[in-house]
């Protein structure tokens, strides 16, 4: 039988619901510090192991759904407000809000984004009692917590689909090599694990104040949780360390020239409008890599041995239409024409028509032997209130009141980009931030992630950041090494390792020939359990179901033991 836990006031519950809401705020502030090399960032999540346990204890003293649920939505409110502040600035250029309308909008995205936090708390509190666990061991407790908090974490819709796992790449350890195993969803089971595991040391900790020498008697079970918390974490960064050591090495090296043109978001805009905006653009980016291409020839004397693999252009850095019908128009010709000049091939971003007036978002591979012939991928997981209307194919009025709402037909399948021995897993802006779709690139035996993005709507301090590094850490899943093109940056690569190879300045005009590594095709374990990753929180519920009866058994087994006996 567990203590009686008295209920805290309201001014403790806010303090607590508070400092746990800032606590997981910090853990999303990736801002780089350094060029290159494994990430390095402002704010390390140091908080990272213990930043749920004051928010979980206000739920573990509450014996009220509904006030679990009010405090968990104010704390995922405050936490998303410190995260994804940023959407109040997108709102202005990409939907074109005045200030008091993404005010708003901000606040419905923090009130709304992360619903499957608060409905954790209440769904916790609805089983605790349903079940009868008020009186069962904190350890069965917690358990149950943990289980429906990675669960509704694991499936629950999000715009913008963070986890707890991500900050592991950013926190000075190896242990985010993991990923590797269990991915990064994974990574984040384990954070809350751990802060169970710390919770429940907590909750066993002697209320009373003993002499020091009999401290560790009366606080073994507290110290035990301890104890296993540092343990797990020890393991996980030495098998990191090891799994970092023994990572095959580059079979070769690919020479990539980068082209970032930074164009500006009011460029873009009236592109989208009217067609003849269009040729100043294709003019920057023709005249970028041309310059680009001839300082190259003339560091590396001219050799045809040293020439690069291809030009990297980003996300509909040519901002016209690449489809069949089009593509050799005026606009497209002056594709083929940098391509026979240069004698490089080119992949760059670009729009494409399609049936029932579909536009798609699109990768073409521009070659001087294929041309007017062009591989291509079109967009599959298209950025919703951006790239179309959630069920506004069933209620297209939705694209007349929101006009600044693109309407984007989708891509048919994955597929891959070849180029000699390089074959391209290609991914178009937010498809970076979706590991399922990024483990089939073994499926497809690709050895090259190519991501083209344009970042330009989100501004200069937190999301290209965010962005940037949710996209890298898909190369420690995979094992493979991304090439990260922007348009206003950061354009990068990383290797299979996670570590950083360059990125580009912010908000500069650039172009540079980079060597990315190329790696044996090896499938690692997350790509065979991608998208069972609910196959963990399922074992937890089953565990705490099996202590749960056990627990249930021996009590009713010792009452009619001492029932008999009497």
């Amino acid at each position: 039988m567990q203590r009686h836990l008295a209920r805290l006031s309201t001014v403790n519950q806010f303090v607590l619901t508070l400092l746990s809401s800032v606590l997981i705020g910090f853990t999303y502030l990736p801002i780089l510090t350094v060029e290159s090399g494994f990430p390095e960032v402002l704010f390390p999540p140091l908080s990272l192991p213990f930043c749920l346990i004051p928010i979980w204890f206000v739920w573990f003293r509450s014996e009220s759904a509904k006030q679990n649920f009010l405090w968990g939505w104010l704390s995922q409110g405050i936490y998303n407000l410190i995260g994804f502040h940023w959407i109040y600035y997108t709102a202005q250029e990409f939907g074109h809000f005045p200030p008091v309308p993404s005010a708003l909008i901000l606040i419905a995205y923090v009130a709304f984004s992360a619903l499957q936090f608060p409905l954790s708390g209440w769904l916790f509190a609805v089983l605790r009692k349903r079940l009868g666990l008020r009186s069962s061991p904190w350890s069965v407790q917690i358990l149950l917590l943990i289980g429906v908090s990675s669960a509704l974490d694991t499936v629950f819709p999000q715009i913008f689909p963070w986890n707890f796992g991500y900050p592991w790449y950013w926190s000075h350890t190896q242990i985010f090599q993991n990923a590797e195993w269990i991915g990064f969803e994974g990574l984040s089971q384990v954070t809350y694990l751990i802060n169970g595991l710390l919770l429940l040391g907590f909750m066993n900790l002697s209320r009373k104040k003993p002499e020091v020498e009999h401290f560790f008697q009366h606080n073994v079970k507290a110290l035990l949780c301890l104890l296993t918390t540092i343990a797990i974490l020890a393991s996980l960064e030495i098998n990191g360390q090891r799994l970092l050591r023994n990572l095959p090495p580059a079979k070769r090296h690919a020479k990539i020239l980068f082209v970032q043109g930074n164009i500006g978001n009011h460029e873009k805009f009236y592109v989208e409008r009217q067609s003849d905006f269009r040729t100043p653009i294709i003019d920057k980016y023709v005249d970028l890599t041309s310059e680009a291409v001839r300082n190259y020839n003339i560091a590396t004397s001219f050799d045809e041995k040293l020439k690069p693999d291809f030009v990297f252009w980003p996300e509909t850095a040519f901002p016209g239409y690449l489809d069949a019908l089009r593509r050799t128009n005026p606009d497209g010709l002056r594709l083929k024409e940098l391509v026979e000049k240069t004698g490089i091939p080119l992949i760059t971003g670009s729009y494409a028509g399609g049936e029932n007036d579909d536009t798609y978002n699109g990768i073409y591979l521009v070659t001087k032997a294929s041309y007017p012939d062009m591989q291509a991928y079109h967009k599959r997981i298209l950025l919703a209130f951006g790239e179309y209307f959630p069920f506004g194919d069933r209620l297209p009025f939705l694209y007349d009141w929101f006009p600044a709402v693109s309407k984007f037909g989708r891509g048919a399948a994955d597929q891959t980009l070849t180029l000699n021995d390089i074959k391209m897993f290609p991914q178009i802006c937010y498809e970076g931030l979706y590991p399922v779709q990024a483990s089939k690139s073994y499926q497809l035996e690709a050895n090259l992630i190519v991501n083209v993005t344009n970042d330009s709507w989100f501004g200069d301090w937190l999301e290209p950041y965010q962005h940037l590094l949710m996209t890298m850490t898909r190369s420690v899943e995979n094992r493979i090494s991304i090439a990260r093109v922007t348009n206003t940056g950061i354009s990068a690569a990383v290797a299979s390792s996670g570590a950083l190879i360059f990125q580009s300045p912010r908000g500069q005009e650039w172009a540079q020939v980079q060597e990315i590594p190329i790696y044996p095709t090896i499938p690692t374990f997350y790509q065979k359990i991608a998208g069972k990753v609910w196959l963990f929180w399922l074992t937890l519920f089953l565990l705490a179901f099996g202590v749960l009866v056990g627990s249930k058994l021996f009590e009713k087994h010792r009452l009619g033991t001492g029932s008999s006996e009497n």
